[in-house]
């Protein structure tokens, strides 16, 4: 009980510094209470425009949220246009409020008050994600066009995501976007990090299609990565399917 209690603290003294900032209609994501220790992330009308917002209050947070800004801004500037504009990031250090009402406000909140806090504020994506779509025909198509657009981060950029599932991809309109480069990292020069994006891709597919289809899949994750990856595509596609007509958890054979 103490801990939903501090939770609740936390959101709404979160909400109330975020309005003092100019921040409107803060909503917070179904995912952000079970969020890593010391950060949340909600929605909000800011600058009289809808944002997506991921805020941190801990020392080991604050850093995580700047490294993400800069890792979208080095994609923004790269024109890679399936991932969110990052807008602002900056501290909020002053701001006036009253503590909520609530009897057991322990450290969650004292450490609030007394640190800095750490606001990235991006373009927010509407639609919804892949999560959502493991029954629809076309989802296996969504997520090679992910997996396509993961590798591009790669090769065109030296980038990789090493978060890869599917709430992190968005489908919005008739594009697929990927979300929540807080764990991104430049590894130019460095091949053998793309083989070990492929296994957290795999093992985020795991829970859809049978063990044989993850192993084939590893199969097709062996260097010359360039080369394979670009090539085999049509063959993820055929080998995803395969899981899906055997009827794996997470399918249904009419899907």
């Amino acid at each position: 009980m103490k801990k939903i209690l501090e939770t609740a603290g936390t959101l709404i003294l979160m909400k109330k510094i975020l309005e003092t900032q100019g921040f409107h209609n803060v909503e917070y994501t179904q995912r952000c209470i079970d969020y890593s220790e010391g950060s949340l992330t909600g929605f909000a009308l800011y600058k009289d425009r809808r944002i997506f917002f991921k805020v941190s209050y801990t020392d080991d947070c604050k850093p995580r949220i700047l490294h993400e800004y800069n890792i979208l801004r080095t994609l923004n500037e790269k024109g890679i246009d399936f991932v969110p504009r990052a807008l602002y990031c900056f501290p909020i250090e002053n701001y006036e409020i009253q503590l909520p009402p609530i009897s057991s406000q322990g450290d969650v909140l004292s450490h609030i008050e007394e640190g800095e806090i750490q606001i990235l504020v991006t373009e927010y994506i509407e639609g919804k994600s892949l999560d959502d779509m493991i029954y629809g025909k076309e989802f296996i198509d969504k997520v090679c066009d992910s997996l396509e657009k993961l590798y591009r981060l790669y090769d065109e950029v030296g980038i990789v995501h090493r978060d890869w599932h599917l709430s992190n991809i968005i489908q919005s309109g008739d594009m697929i976007y990927i979300i929540d480069f807080e764990g991104g990292k430049d590894v130019r020069d460095n091949p053998r990090i793309w083989e070990r994006e492929l296994s957290v891709v795999v093992d985020s597919l795991g829970h859809i299609v049978p063990l044989v289809t993850s192993k084939k899949l590893r199969r097709l994750c062996k260097p010359p990565y360039s080369e394979t990856y670009r090539e085999s595509m049509d063959e993820v596609k055929e080998i995803l399917r395969s899981g899906l007509a055997s009827g794996a958890p997470g399918f249904r054979k009419n899907a």
